[in-house]
């Protein structure tokens, strides 16, 4: 099933449960109109101003639920330095209560944020 295609590490170090997989943020933008098959769409500001993000990700959620249910939870990755991984491990430990002392940051020419530009007619 699809929900096997995350890499899910369970390990007893210490009665931890240590996730190793998808952690991602998505952003959500304001457009016009949803578009038709085939057509175009255009950000409802030509600034393409950000209306929110939430962060999530197969991994990053059944750890969350887990530190709910009050087993301790750790994430094992390897993240950017950047807004995006900012954010994730601000959410990871002052609102999920996930551990992010697994986590290496590093600083990446490419970061993995998709840019997209509006399309020119």
């Amino acid at each position: 099933p699809n929900t096997m295609l995350m890499l899910l590490f369970l390990f007893s170090h210490r009665g931890l449960l240590l996730g190793c997989g998808s952690n991602v943020v998505d952003k959500f933008f304001r457009v016009r109109a949803l578009p038709k098959p085939g057509e175009k769409g255009f950000f409802a500001d030509p600034n393409r101003i950000l209306e929110d993000s939430v962060v999530g990700g197969v991994t990053l959620n059944h750890l969350a639920w887990a530190a709910l249910l009050g087993v301790p939870s750790a994430l094992l990755a390897l993240q950017g330095d950047d807004p995006s991984g900012r954010l994730i491990r601000r959410a990871l430990e002052n609102d999920l209560n996930v551990r992010t002392d697994f986590i290496q940051a590093e600083f990446f020419d490419h970061p993995a944020d998709r840019k997209i530009d509006r399309v020119k007619h």
